[in-house]
């Protein structure tokens, strides 16, 4: 038994020992694996790998000249003992999906990595993409077998009705600003060995926002054929135009495994094509969701009230002030106006009322609050007023409605907040005199005192047929040939609805932009990348005189083309709009320093348009 115990505490030592020797494979860096040639139109991949723990977002630089998707991030891990060792090895790696679009050489640059503070960059490399007709015939026939032999697999095994992806609304017919709810299902008669996103849908026309994750399962029997449902995803969109709007097709990649059978040879072999040992084959599959169409009325304007401020949504309302102390003249009051209740919180309109001419009001403070979960979006957005009144007294804020558009009722609904008295006492200060300027006095206003001379006419001047008359007459006839020059002219623009639209597209995208930088200074992520969309779409529509409903990225790719624009500015016009989308829902790393990538992106595809 000695024997046995003097073993078992040597073995334990010894595994001591090693765990303390425990290192890991080698220091960190990035790397990328991507081939040196290939030939126009093929499909390849690149990979960037980090061999560390504790990274961040990676950031690669421009792929001009090619068609992305992606990244497609994995992780692996390893340990192995070696010679009383222990080592472990960790790598993460992003895969990018291209497809080359131009023969050519390009020159692409250094990708970069943060982990625990420090940077890492990879080398730069090259691809030379050679045209097509240059592919060898053995290349040639031996791409086309493959092609033909996957799409025979997948046609022959997985069909439409097999694997197929339905996004639904929970309304058809809403009113503009009314909350939409979209819930997109996955639905499969295969088993799925994995499943990514493609392409995200972008919302033209819609404030959207995202409800939570949603991961939800279950089996249903459809037409005599069991699926699995998968609903993992469900969006709230709220229309801001009216008409029949159309929202684009969510598209994924899924890998399949189709069971094949194996070919009878006539030899022993022939055992195997029991079921237990039937081979399972991976097959890759695109697909696509159903492009929904929302048919989007506007509020009525029967009823409208003139003090409507666009508001939409099922709201409470209040209005009240800070009643912890005593109101003193030259001391500030802070009154809060809160809208609070279920639909789009964003677009909650500030109140229309006044203070008192005596107070000096500052612009007022806006925070929101809001929840998002599978039943919709719901929250407050409050309006902060600091006012500061300048004399003692009795005062009232008057009464003031406010209304907004119930479209659960189907109707308008004002709520009237009541006066406020507010006794105010003399402060330390007296502000009653001189406030505001030398000619003003409190509550009682003036006229400023006249220092210029009057002119006055001579009594027998005459004015007919004067100098002065045939002056007059002439400046009038001028005014009016003017007049109907500019008339015409204006008439003849406004007849050209392509024009104009063409000529404030650069300014509509401004105004978009400069609201975009204000929510990126306030780090108000979601309404940032809503602008910077809006600005990049609303500007190819108004530049390419592209309606609304038919704006789409294969519909601009394809005018573009036509136009025979410059290859590059079209890639990189379509890949910023892609880069905004998967930024906006697939948030990495540092959101400040992506939101300011974006942006500079977007300003470079705006300005540099060739047209």
């Amino acid at each position: 038994m000695k024997i046995l115990k003097y073993i078992f505490l040597f073995i334990i030592a010894n595994y001591a020992i090693s765990a303390t020797g425990a290192t890991y494979a080698q220091e960190p860096q990035l790397t990328v694996n991507a081939p040196a040639q290939v030939y126009e139109g093929d499909n390849f991949q690149i990979s960037f790998s980090f061999n560390a723990k504790g990274s961040s977002s990676l950031k690669v630089p421009p792929f001009k000249g090619f068609d992305v998707s992606g990244p497609f991030q994995s992780q692996s891990s390893n340990s192995s003992y070696i010679n009383g060792k222990v080592s472990h090895s960790f790598t993460v790696s992003y895969t990018y999906q291209l497809r080359a679009l131009k023969a050519g050489t390009y020159n692409i640059g250094a990708a970069s990595i943060t982990a625990n503070g420090n940077q890492y960059s990879s080398n730069p490399f090259t691809v030379q993409v050679v045209a097509s007709a240059n592919r060898p015939a053995s290349q040639t026939q031996q791409q086309t077998r493959q092609t033909q032999q996957l799409q025979a697999a997948t046609d022959v095994n997985i069909s439409d009705k097999d694997l197929y992806v339905r996004v639904t609304a929970n309304k058809s017919n809403p009113y503009k600003g009314e909350e939409v709810i979209l819930t997109y299902k996955l639905y499969s008669a295969v088993s799925l060995a994995n499943v990514s996103l493609d392409r995200m849908p972008s919302f033209k026309g819609f404030w959207s926002e995202e409800l939570g994750e949603v991961n939800e399962r279950k089996q249903e029997t459809i037409n005599g054929k069991t699926y699995i449902v998968s609903t993992f995803r469900k969006v709230a969109v709220f229309p801001q135009e009216t008409g029949t709007l159309s929202l684009e097709p969510l598209e994924l990649n899924a890998i399949a495994q189709v069971v094949t059978a194996r070919r009878r040879t006539g030899s022993i072999w022939d055992i195997f094509d029991d079921p237990f040992f039937t081979p399972v084959q991976n097959v890759e599959k695109k697909i696509k969701s159903n492009t929904l169409t929302i048919r989007v009325k506007d509020l009525p304007e029967d009823d409208m009230p003139e003090n409507f401020g666009s508001t939409v949504g099922d709201f409470d309302v209040t209005f009240d002030r800070d009643a912890a102390k005593q109101p003193v003249s030259g001391e500030a009051i802070t009154f809060k106006f809160t809208v609070s209740g279920h639909g789009n919180i964003e677009m909650i309109t500030p109140p229309d009322f006044v203070f008192p001419p005596d107070f000096e009001v500052y612009q007022p403070q806006i925070s929101s609050e809001k929840n998002a979960v599978a039943t919709g979006v719901s929250g407050s957005m409050t309006f902060e007023y600091t006012v500061i009144p300048r004399s003692a007294g009795r005062f009232v804020i008057p009464s003031f409605d406010y209304t907004f558009f119930n479209p659960s009722k189907h109707k308008y609904e004002t709520v009237t907040v009541p006066e406020i008295p507010l006794d105010v006492a003399q402060g330390k200060e007296n502000y009653t005199a001189g406030f505001a300027g030398s000619n003003r006095v409190l509550k009682n206003d003036i006229e400023y005192i006249k220092t210029n001379t009057p002119k006055f006419k001579i009594a027998d001047y005459k004015f007919f047929l004067s100098l002065d008359f045939f002056i007059l007459i002439t400046v009038v006839i001028l005014l009016f040939i003017a007049s109907v020059i500019t008339f015409k002219n204006r008439a003849k623009k406004q007849l050209d609805i392509a024009g104009i639209r063409n000529r404030k597209a650069l300014h509509k995208a401004k105004k978009c932009l400069k609201k975009a930088s204000k929510f990126m200074i306030a780090n108000r992520r979601d309404e940032f990348y809503t602008e910077i969309s809006i600005a990049l779409w609303g500007f190819i529509g108004n530049k390419l005189n592209i309606p609304t409903a038919e704006l789409s990225r294969d519909t601009v790719r394809g005018i573009l083309e036509t136009r025979q624009l410059n290859p590059e500015y079209i890639t990189q016009f379509i890949q910023t709009l892609d880069d905004c989308e998967f930024a906006r829902f697939a948030p990495k790393g540092n959101v400040a320093r992506e939101m300011q990538y974006i942006y500079n992106k977007a300003i470079d595809v705006i300005v540099s348009f060739p047209l």
